[in-house]
């Protein structure tokens, strides 16, 4: 503070305007109040607070010291609408929306500037003219999870060659799944795999949706990314396990907890492209400059334990692509 001062004398004395320096001030001293909004409830949207909050830190932004983080969160999209309604009458700087997070965040606001991170696709969900014109006051970053689709398919072809049907879970709800539906499908047909897509339309339904899978014959079993599956991700890998079906996960953490294999986007970049675009709003640039960024970098996981009680073999190629293994 003491140095501002003498700046300030020394431009008094030297006829400057004081414009610049008092400008860097305010600066300095500003607050920052970021919204966080997340399809998540509990301990797990603390996991993306803290992914937001470490991402920002890197970039200066430290809560307690020039940032207030507002989070808000709910497994249900219903209530996460009327918690995208709370943030966005908080008035933050910027909101940072999760996955399908972020479809209510722009039904809440159409002026408060907007950073998704985890969608999929948000050309087809209406939230972005393109990919690099995003207009509007929404822009993010992408995780192509609808067209990973195929990678995984292929990957559980190459594991078992004899995997013909993979059901599908998709949740109603979820307002990017009817289109990640449809890329699940024409993947399927290129290799020549049958996709039984069976709806959960309430977590109370989930249980029955299980019972159709089961009718469906399948031996594959893809549930598409949702907080509502995750936080239900425990009995998912039970009732796989207790059938015997090759389970392809939607997070990275369903495979240390028993799913056989993952193939995605390291979140933690996620956060990390997502706090620059924060940064870069913060500092003057609009959403609609700034063009969706999409990933680079991918990860296999395997497990390995998994595997062996399905008595499966993971084949040297795919082992050798394997960004782990778990024993």
């Amino acid at each position: 503070m003491r140095l501002i001062w003498l700046a300030i004398a020394l431009a008094l004395a030297l006829g400057l305007t004081l414009a610049p320096i008092v400008a860097e001030s305010q600066q300095a001293r500003k607050v920052w109040r970021i919204g966080v909004l997340a399809p998540k409830e509990g301990s797990a949207l603390l996991v993306d607070v803290e992914g937001v909050r470490r991402g920002l830190k890197e970039f200066g932004y430290i809560e307690g010291k020039n940032l207030v983080i507002e989070a808000r969160g709910s497994s249900r999209y219903e209530e996460l609408g009327h918690a995208a309604v709370e943030v966005a009458r908080l008035k933050p700087d910027v909101i940072v929306a999760i996955a399908a997070a972020a479809y209510q965040a722009k039904a809440a606001t159409q002026t408060i500037p907007i950073v998704f991170a985890s969608l999929s696709d948000p050309v087809a969900g209406g939230l972005v003219a393109s990919i690099s014109h995003p207009g509007g006051n929404v822009t993010g970053v992408t995780n192509l999870a609808s067209l990973l689709t195929l990678k995984r398919l292929e990957f559980i072809s190459e594991l078992n060659p004899r995997v013909s049907r993979v059901a599908v879970l998709w949740y109603s709800g979820n307002p990017s799944h009817p289109s990640f539906l449809t890329s699940t499908q024409r993947a399927a047909e290129r290799l020549h795999v049958t996709i039984p897509a069976v709806e959960v339309r309430t977590p109370d339904d989930l249980e029955k949706a299980l019972a159709i899978v089961t009718e469906q014959h399948a031996s594959g079993l893809l549930p598409l990314p949702d907080a509502m599956f995750n936080s239900h991700r425990a009995s998912i890998i039970a009732f796989a396990a207790a059938k015997k079906l090759v389970l392809v996960a939607s997070e990275e953490s369903w495979v240390r907890d028993g799913a056989l294999m993952w193939y995605g986007v390291d979140s933690r970049d996620h956060y990390r492209h997502a706090a620059a675009y924060v940064d870069r709003i913060l500092k003057g640039t609009k959403p609609a400059d700034l063009p969706v960024e999409e990933p680079t970098t991918f990860r296999l996981v395997i497990n390995q334990r998994t595997a062996t009680t399905l008595g499966l073999i993971i084949p040297p190629t795919l082992r050798i692509r394997a960004d782990q293994v778990i024993q």
